[in-house]
């Protein structure tokens, strides 16, 4: 398994560079399998699951403003969101779950699921996913990958100081 943190940058408006992910930290498996992913590197976040994690957090109008062409999101395999209208669809089930995935969106035979990071006031501010071959995520039921994350990012989030509601929200464990 490999466990990758991505950060869109969402705080200060000179870090936002269009609609990416952009790769803080990298826990390499010791599995065969190597994601062509490095630290520092960046990619569109309609297509990654961390970025979908980040982008279902941000007002709506923000999402709107990153993607200038609706119709026409950036595209990195056949399984790619392709339009706004697909991907607010995408966002709503994320917000409902508290969990993204990916589907061989931005890389053949890889899926990820992802989890929102929040801070001490509540704001999600990073997001972690596992990410794994086609293959090894069959082998286990969705909810397996859901709960790595989950657990992961709760765990991050409480790092971060921050305190889930009595009532909690979609997203911590």
């Amino acid at each position: 398994m490999i466990l990758i943190i991505r950060s869109v940058p969402i705080l200060p408006e000179p870090m936002i560079q269009g609609a990416e992910v952009f790769y803080l930290a990298k826990i390499e498996s010791r599995d065969i399998l190597r994601l062509p992913s490095s630290i520092g590197q960046r990619l569109p976040a309609n297509v990654t699951g961390l970025g979908k994690a980040l982008l279902a957090y941000l007002p709506p109008a923000r999402v709107r403003a990153l993607f200038p062409d609706p119709q026409n999101l950036p595209v990195m395999t056949e399984h790619s969101i392709r339009t706004l209208d697909e991907l607010e669809r995408e966002l709503e089930t994320v917000r409902a779950r508290g969990v993204a995935f990916e589907r061989e969106e931005s890389t053949p035979n890889i899926r990820c699921a992802a989890a929102p990071v929040r801070d001490v006031r509540g704001d999600v501010v990073a997001a972690i996913s596992a990410s794994v071959s086609t293959t090894r995520w069959q082998l286990f039921p969705e909810q397996h990958w859901v709960d790595i994350v989950t657990d992961a990012a709760a765990h991050l989030s409480a790092l971060l100081g921050y305190e889930p509601r009595a009532e909690g929200l979609p997203g911590t464990a």
